[in-house]
């Protein structure tokens, strides 16, 4: 059985589904729009554009038709591409698409129905934000009764697809026993570089919980990717931020990490107490899914539906007003909660996670 999966990249929140279909020994290749830590571990096939046509898509395609794209969105796939994808679906069973507005992904899709392939759509959108460009593709489904698999609930068009649940990643790690007696607080948080993911908020919080002397010690963790330009405009407010109060507050504690591996990362979630997550409109984070795995509790926006896939009950929590006091209230009047060795094995049992 051959998998192909066709991505923007190869981004870390896949990396656990990807290694599992190679270590069961089923064939696997991956086609991708950008380059990634992860290309030379997976048999991958960087995508070659016509970069004037790729440069008019970019001015010509409407936000308002196709939602706003990365700037990889806009790809034209050379000849030589387009022959690659022909022949990698063609020798594929099944085909993962992770976007269904890139051109390229539209050419895939063309040849997968043409071919009359297995698609299982990855998306990363709520109905009700669904751009026009995907509301007319899943009418096309619907009308020719095709195969379709997709990740995340759609409520429109629940009774024609069936959802693929959130799995748990593929690790040995464990939680780690943490103190629950206010001597120290472990916070993770993981984000883009971009306005949207909001990651000076975790420095914030870590700041006003040290300010109000809650907890002796905090341990701040924040990792990091980039994602344009204005990325390091970010990263140089939030280094700012970092070594003011730093410098007022011994007992605070800020690792910054970028390009860090899988392994490292589900290790510093399962030594944290919490996962923060203050991004606005988060459609699917699979960090969410990871952090949870290792026992890590889960604090993010009301408007994060990948939180929605957790059981409640002692586990997560969205708050809607996701302000630095709210959530330093919050920690406060919860440590218990969030602290229970009970609470944090029982997160780590659960394996899918679905609406």
């Amino acid at each position: 059985m051959r998998n192909l999966f066709i991505l923007p990249r190869i981004h870390q929140n896949i990396i656990s589904e990807l290694e599992g279909i190679y270590e069961s020994g089923e064939k696997l290749k991956i086609i991708s729009l950008n380059k990634s830590i992860y290309d030379k571990k997976f048999n991958t096939f960087l995508v070659k554009d016509i970069v004037f046509l790729s440069n008019i898509a970019k001015k010509i395609i409407g936000k308002n038709i196709m939602g706003e794209l990365p700037n990889n969105g806009y790809i034209i796939p050379n000849q030589e591409s387009i022959k690659i994808i022909f022949k990698s679906i063609f020798r594929s069973k099944r085909v993962f698409l992770r976007e269904l507005r890139f051109p390229v992904s539209l050419i895939s899709i063309f040849f997968i129905f043409l071919l009359r392939k297995d698609l299982i759509i990855k998306i990363q959108l709520q109905n009700k934000r669904l751009p026009l460009s995907y509301k007319f593709l899943f009418l096309i489904f619907k009308l020719f009764n095709l195969n379709i698999k997709i990740n995340n609930a759609l409520p429109f068009y629940s009774n024609n697809f069936s959802f693929v649940p959130f799995k748990k990643p593929r690790t040995n790690i464990k939680p780690e026993d943490l103190a629950s007696d206010y001597s120290y607080l472990n916070i993770t948080s993981i984000g883009k570089l971009e306005d949207r993911k909001r990651i000076l908020l975790p420095l914030m919080v870590a700041r006003e919980l040290i300010n109000e002397k809650v907890f002796k010690l905090i341990n701040l963790n924040i990792f990091i990717t980039y994602k344009d330009k204005n990325s390091n405009l970010i990263l140089d407010e939030i280094e700012n931020y970092k070594k003011r109060i730093i410098g007022i507050y011994p007992n605070l504690k800020i690792n910054i990490y970028s390009s860090s591996s899988n392994d490292f990362v589900l290790k510093t979630l399962a030594s944290s107490h919490i996962y923060l997550h203050p991004a606005n409109k988060e459609q699917a984070s699979y960090s969410i899914i990871e952090a949870f795995s290792v026992g890590a509790f889960v604090l993010s926006q009301i408007d994060c539906y990948t939180t929605d896939y957790l059981p409640f009950e002692n586990c997560s929590k969205k708050l809607k007003n996701f302000s630095s006091r709210n959530v330093v209230r919050f920690i406060k009047e919860n440590f218990d909660i969030i602290s229970s060795k009970k609470n944090r094995e029982y997160r780590s049992k659960k394996l899918f996670y679905s609406k």
